[in-house]
């Protein structure tokens, strides 16, 4: 039920699929004359377990020309799937809930590409998560023309980011000097 939800919307159906955009291409300078090459660029973002061979082969079959090349400008495999029952996934959803009312913690792929992928040799587990509240029309600005949050959403991440680091420290650091520190920060913060 869940995943045919899911593949009604394009922004949910990609959290389930291996999505290919077609970002560049490239052809003739000017619009009367043939060009001798063109050139595409195609972002492809892994749906965990599958492999970047296993992508060439699929364009490979789809194009299924001889006269095209396939050249891979970037690759990098599709991050590993986190744990649900480490310490670290519990400190994240407990604060989750101390913040977001009636909110339900439960895992999902991040669909663009984060920093993660680059500490997946340090860490046993990786968290993506960030605490805003994105409505459908918030969607179409990310990356786009009017990028932006909502000043309560932003005010609500500072609050998450307070509540976690509280549950995530506790008991190395008091809960008196992470107060001080954030009320130092949201001065500085809110001073904007």
């Amino acid at each position: 039920m869940i995943l045919r939800q899911f593949a009604q919307a394009p922004a949910t159906h990609a959290a389930i699929n291996t999505t290919f955009a077609p970002t560049q291409m490239f052809a003739s300078d000017t619009p009367n004359v043939l060009p001798d090459e063109v050139t595409a660029n195609i972002n492809v973002r892994m749906l965990p377990g599958i492999t970047s061979a296993q992508v060439v082969e699929h364009i490979r079959r789809v194009i299924d020309d001889a006269r095209i090349k396939l050249r891979i400008v970037q690759a990098a495999e599709a991050t590993g799937i986190a744990s649900t029952v480490s310490p670290a996934y519990q400190q994240l959803s407990q604060s989750i809930r101390q913040v977001f009312d009636q909110v339900l913690a439960a895992p999902g792929l991040v669909i663009p590409a984060t920093d993660s992928r680059h500490y997946q040799a340090l860490a046993l587990q990786t968290y993506r998560f960030l605490p805003i509240k994105v409505g459908k029309q918030d969607l179409n600005r990310f990356h786009g023309r009017d990028e932006r949050i909502a000043k309560t959403a932003y005010r609500d991440m500072i609050r998450f980011y307070y509540q976690y680091l509280i549950n995530s420290t506790a008991p190395a650091v008091s809960p008196q000097r992470i107060c001080e520190l954030m009320r130092a920060f949201k001065q500085r913060v809110f001073a904007i």
